[in-house]
């Protein structure tokens, strides 16, 4: 789990530095072959958070974030008192903000939980982060602190969540889960507003925001199960940094479509917005001259479309099938080939000029959106 709970004993011990006592300078030097210029570097001690909470004692912190105005986000550590049923003591964790020389503690809604962590802060101050303690094990609201305020961010429906990042407009994204179960989260984007948009998985398992910039582009950490990804949603340019895809915008942003079960050169792809914001179609637009296979090559044991099914399981997978009216002779052959193999089927007919399109909406599963029949 990102920033969760895990890891708690690998904070750093502030006395360390302060043993340091007036500030220090060091000058880095590189190896002469490298050496552009020397860097000095002030180090300064910085005084221990409050010593007790109440019936907790401090037991160390961890450094989050800090902002161009020299505010420091930490999280801080306090042991409670050992029993025979907790022979280790309990332990909270409080964010707090420091800045010239004071800690101050953001606050904890108590219906909430009783500890914070702090996890990304902008220029103003504003701190991103979660706060757990009060419900089932696991389970955390994402929150932002804005002026030390508390603001619980909305949830849709999901029951568990974090804050990762907050840019300078206060916009802030993170992932939001059903229940404590991290590895099928959503990726989310708060506008500033706290209006909350789930931007889903992206075809992985689980997906979400891990830094969003002034400029609106948001970093998504994508997990599809056998391997991950990392994906940059801009405002009409996308960059994908571990695989290949199609760009396709919606709604001002870019989005990845996977190119694995798409031809190279064979369909363009592009993403159009419904009518009241109610979904976004994926328009696949036929290439002209691309090298597609012959009627003849098709039904082939070597073929493109023989060798994705034979890597199918026929009780697992619906085979849906897009039907243009000058191709329906070739697509009763298939059909009957795919029914062989032990396949479902199902089809959409189309004019022979009628693009192609598949209807997604916002929070139900990927697929045909228009009442298909599947074919026994």
């Amino acid at each position: 789990m990102k920033n969760g709970l895990i890891g708690l004993l690998a904070f750093a011990v502030l006395p360390a530095i302060v043993s340091l006592g007036a500030a220090q300078t060091y000058t880095l030097m590189g190896p002469t072959s490298n050496l552009i210029a020397a860097t000095q570097y002030q180090i300064k001690a910085l005084p221990l958070p409050p010593a007790t909470m109440g019936d907790y004692t401090f037991a160390g912190t961890s450094a989050e974030a800090v902002n161009a105005s020299g505010q420091i986000a930490f999280d801080v550590y306090y042991q409670g008192m050992a029993s025979p049923e907790n022979p280790v003591g309990p332990v909270i964790t409080l964010a707090m903000l420091y800045q010239s020389g004071h800690y101050s503690s953001l606050p904890i809604p108590p219906s909430l939980g009783t500890s914070a962590q702090s996890i990304a802060m902008n220029i103003g101050g504003s701190v991103a982060g979660s706060v757990w303690g009060a419900a089932q094990a696991g389970v955390q609201y994402p929150m932002v602190w804005k002026g030390g305020v508390a603001i619980s961010l909305p949830m849709g429906g999901f029951s568990s969540g974090i804050a990762y990042t907050i840019n300078d407009m206060g916009e802030a994204g993170g992932m939001l889960t059903a229940g404590n179960n991290t590895d099928s989260g959503h990726a989310v984007w708060w506008e500033s507003n706290g209006v909350m948009h789930d931007l889903g998985t992206f075809g992985g398992v689980s997906a979400d925001v891990h830094a969003i910039n002034n400029n609106g582009q948001m970093l998504v950490d994508v997990d599809f199960g056998d391997h991950s990804g990392a994906l940059l949603l801009d405002h009409g340019n996308t960059a994908d940094c571990q695989r290949t895809g199609v760009n396709a915008t919606y709604a001002g942003f870019a989005v990845f479509a996977n190119k694995k079960d798409i031809q190279d050169g064979v369909f363009s792809v592009t993403l159009r917005a419904l009518a009241g914001g109610s979904g976004f179609s994926i328009v696949f637009d036929p290439v002209k001259g691309a090298a597609w296979e012959s009627a003849e090559d098709i039904v082939k044991p070597e073929s493109l479309l023989m060798k994705k099914l034979k890597a199918e399981d026929p009780k697992k997978t619906v085979v849906m099938f897009s039907v243009w009216g000058d191709s329906f002779d070739l697509y009763v052959k298939v059909v009957s080939i795919a029914k062989t193999m032990g396949f479902r089927t199902a089809w959409i007919p189309y004019g022979n000029d009628e693009e192609m399109k598949e209807t997604i909406r916002p929070g139900s599963p990927t697929g045909p959106d228009n009442g298909v029949e599947v074919e026994k």
